[in-house]
């Protein structure tokens, strides 16, 4: 097995253990990084930005990228939209079982859209040659 199916591999189970944290500790680990950074969010700022949805795009997004890459040569892209689809989906199963967590239709939505770009810069733009990492 090559090195980026690995590392789509490895990318996966990191994204569900992620998601699958309860909200508490959540919750712990953001105050925890807020006091590293170099300014102080204002209190009750920030409200309407959907920082859930960018988050959740972005760990699709990653995921996408290597599993597309990995297995571009194995599956078309609609084989690998449907695995991403399915692996949102199954995402917020588990978190609807997590205290401190639910399920949203829209973070599957979030997964699509992260998905799909994840999935056209694995296929179409990460260099056409193969690499000896491929």
């Amino acid at each position: 097995m090559t090195r980026i199916r690995w590392l789509a591999i490895l990318a996966t189970l990191l994204v569900f253990v992620a998601l699958a944290l309860p909200g508490a500790l959540l919750e712990a680990i953001r105050l925890w990084f807020q006091t590293w950074l170099p300014w102080q969010p204002t209190p009750g700022g920030g409200g309407d930005f959907p920082t859930d949805k960018v988050v959740h795009a972005l760990l699709f997004a990653i995921v996408a990228t290597f599993t597309a890459r990995g297995w571009r040569d194995s599956f078309g892209v609609m084989a690998v939209v449907l695995y991403m689809l399915m692996l949102g989906v199954a995402s917020e199963l588990i978190q609807f079982f997590v205290p401190g967590r639910s399920a949203d239709m829209l973070d599957v939505v979030a997964d699509l859209v992260g998905s799909v770009i994840g999935i056209a810069y694995g296929y179409f733009f990460w260099g056409n040659k193969k690499s000896p990492a491929d």
